[in-house]
C-alpha cells in the first residue's frame, strides 16, 4: 500500500491498494479544501461531490485480461452531519455514526501490512 506519493504529475495519487486479485487507485486529494477556498460551505449541496475524473478505479482480471472499472465517489457525511449524529447518540437518541468495529478492523489491517512488510511475504487476511 502506498499512502503518500508526491510527484510532478497533475493527477496526484491519493491512495493505492494492491492485492493478489486486483488493485484500487484514487487520484487527487480531498476536494473539500478547494471548495472552501471558492467560498462554498460544508452544508452546500454537492459540497463533497467529486467530478468524474476524480473517481476511483478498480482493476481486476476478467478472464485472461485486466479490466478497469471506474466508481463514483460516494458522498460521505460532512463533519457537521457526523457531529450532529454523534450528539444525538450521546443523548440516547440515535446510533453512534461510526461503529467501534470499523476502526478496530482498519488497525488490524495496518498491523498485518506492517508484519507482511517486515516478513517480506504476503499474509492472508
Amino acid at each position: 500500500m502506498k499512502a503518500s506519493v508526491i510527484s510532478l504529475e497533475t493527477a496526484q495519487l491519493s491512495w493505492w491498494v494492491s492485492g493478489q486479485k486486483g488493485s484500487c487507485k484514487k487520484y487527487y486529494l480531498d476536494g473539500q479544501e478547494d471548495k472552501l477556498k471558492e467560498g462554498r460551505k460544508p452544508g452546500d449541496p454537492g459540497f463533497v461531490v467529486e467530478p468524474m475524473e476524480r473517481y476511483g478505479m478498480l482493476t481486476t482480471m476478467k478472464g485472461e485480461a485486466p479490466s478497469t472499472t471506474t466508481y463514483p465517489t460516494v458522498e460521505p457525511l460532512t463533519y457537521g452531519t457526523f457531529y450532529t449524529r454523534y450528539t444525538k447518540a450521546l443523548n440516547g437518541k440515535g446510533k453512534v455514526p461510526v461503529s467501534p468495529e470499523g476502526p478496530a478492523e482498519a488497525i488490524g489491517l495496518i498491523e498485518l501490512a506492517r508484519h507482511s512488510s517486515s516478513e517480506g511475504k504476503t499474509l492472508s487476511v
